[in-house]
């Protein structure tokens, strides 16, 4: 066997099981709570660790919250990290409590009517959100916030920082101030909404764009 063949078959070998691996565990069945929810309402959301996401619903008319594990464990245990999950017509109360210690996987997917108020608190991880429409307080204490603004120009009142890390508002052309503690503040003439987003260590990012 030549040494390109050689090598080739070492990397095949190496590759399969991977990929085998992924595809078995994305067949876990996902965690799912599901309520009718008012355009317009409002949404709080705690958690302590993970990868969030924040997504508009296809209808408009639903709150959706799907938990999917990638391991046998987290499948068995992601009904107990549901702490609360209130929802009354125009407002949500959300808790999660998800395993700090140990080697997990899983995500998390939040979806709400695209036009929703949002207040959302994550200690530890990942917050993306994207195409929701509305006034947001989004505060993670390790990690990063990206958020995507179907238009930037909704937004009377914006406010992004951080203690350390990077601050990008280019959505709203504004520059950031500050060293390790870098922020960004200002009042538009026009718009509706206000957004506040602020992490402790990590970074910060909004960008306009998707619908």
């Amino acid at each position: 066997m030549s040494r390109w063949m050689y090598a080739f078959w070492v990397m095949l070998c190496a590759l399969v099981p991977a990929v085998a691996g992924r595809a078995f565990a994305e067949n876990f069945t996902p965690v799912v709570r599901e309520a009718s929810f008012a355009e317009a309402g409002v949404v709080i959301l705690d958690a302590n660790v993970g990868d969030v996401h924040v997504m508009p619903m296809e209808q408009g008319d639903k709150l959706r919250l799907v938990i999917t594990p990638h391991k046998q464990e987290d499948a068995t245990a992601a009904p107990n990290w549901i702490r609360e999950f209130a929802v009354n017509g125009s407002q949500a109360k959300i808790a999660l409590e998800m395993p700090k210690h140990g080697n997990h996987d899983f995500d998390v997917t939040l979806y709400v009517p695209k036009r929703s108020d949002l207040r959302l608190n994550l200690e530890v991880g990942d917050l993306t959100i994207e195409g929701v429409t509305g006034n947001t307080d989004a505060e993670v204490g390790v990690g990063d916030l990206h958020m995507t603004v179907p238009d930037a120009h909704a937004y009377r009142a914006v406010a992004m920082s951080v203690r350390i890390g990077d601050v990008d508002a280019k959505a709203f052309g504004l520059e950031p101030s500050g060293f390790l503690g870098k922020s960004v503040e200002r009042q538009f003439h026009a718009g509706s909404y206000r957004l506040k987003l602020h992490t402790g260590i990590g970074d910060v990012s909004c960008i306009a764009g998707g619908a």
